[in-house]
């Protein structure tokens, strides 16, 4: 890609009338998990920005959920804003999470599902892992994000009159080889391609769009645990993802259903590459044979 974002820009900015985003999530009920904070926090603001009747805020911090609660009424005061405290390792959780959510949703009602709570274990190579935290990663990043899906699929309506979408945040380290860190790589590469079985599943018999992204490097409470010499790569704001969410919302990437995207990426190169995306199957995980 030509263009790099490090911050949110006018094509993505609901609040921009270049994006002509300012109303592109009317009618729809979003549902972000992480919400109460960084990355999370963004987009939820950016979505009630985005004219969404109802924005469901989970994460399992009753008091950040109310603050990002406010600052939503303040910017979209019309919007119905839920909180939900949740656990999205917990079956039970999870599905309160999503009967909330139906239960102030119409039965045609187009949804949106940002899969954002995520976690990373401490940096270390495999042999000095802990493996509760080891395997705890696994249970936010994929589990997680799968019990969110399984319970959403049965109430998507095949009669909605505009598509749903599932936002996976993923990592640019699910295709990084680094030491250290493993579980969280291999789970962010489970992730993509857990995205793209949903995707082959069911985006032709729901009108389920889902993409996995990264959401720039962000310099997150979680990145914080990392050592300090690498903070300074964290140069991208949550205000970027929080917009590019919405974007990629809007309908005009979903030719790129069922793929890999990074925030950081202009949005003009990627409509750009619509052709050779389609054509070469880019953006996916894969094994090259020689």
């Amino acid at each position: 890609m030509e263009g790099k974002h490090h911050d949110i820009y006018a094509a993505i900015d609901p609040s921009s009338s270049a994006s002509g985003l300012n109303n592109s999530a009317k009618g729809k009920t979003v549902i972000i998990t992480g919400a109460g904070r960084g990355i999370g926090r963004s987009i939820s603001i950016n979505f009630a920005k985005a004219g969404a009747k109802t924005v469901v805020l989970a994460s399992r911090t009753a008091a950040q959920l109310a603050e990002v609660g406010k600052e939503i009424k303040m910017v979209a005061p019309e919007c119905n804003v839920i909180q939900q405290i949740t656990d999205v390792g917990n079956v039970e959780s999870v599905k309160k999470l999503i009967e909330k959510a139906v239960s102030v949703s119409d039965p045609a009602t187009a949804y949106v599902l940002v899969n954002n709570a995520g976690i990373s274990e401490p940096n270390f190579n495999i042999a000095d892992t802990n493996p509760e935290y080891w395997w705890n990663t696994w249970e936010t990043n994929l589990k997680g994000t799968y019990l969110l899906t399984r319970f959403l699929l049965t109430h998507l309506s095949t009669e909605s009159p505009s598509p749903h979408y599932i936002i996976n945040v993923s990592s640019a380290a699910s295709y990084w080889l680094v030491p250290g860190y493993s579980a969280y790589q291999l789970s962010k590469a489970a992730l993509n391609r857990f995205t793209e079985i949903i995707d082959m599943e069911y985006s032709k018999s729901h009108n389920l769009k889902t993409f996995a992204v990264h959401p720039g490097c962000v310099l997150t409470d979680m990145v914080k645990t990392s050592p300090s010499e690498t903070h300074g790569l964290f140069k991208d704001t949550p205000e970027l993802m929080g917009g590019f969410t919405v974007w990629i919302c809007g309908g005009q990437v979903d030719f790129a259903s069922g793929r890999y995207l990074e925030a950081n990426w202009d949005t003009n190169d990627i409509l750009k590459m619509e052709k050779q995306v389609q054509e070469s199957n880019l953006w996916k995980t894969c094994v090259f044979f020689s």
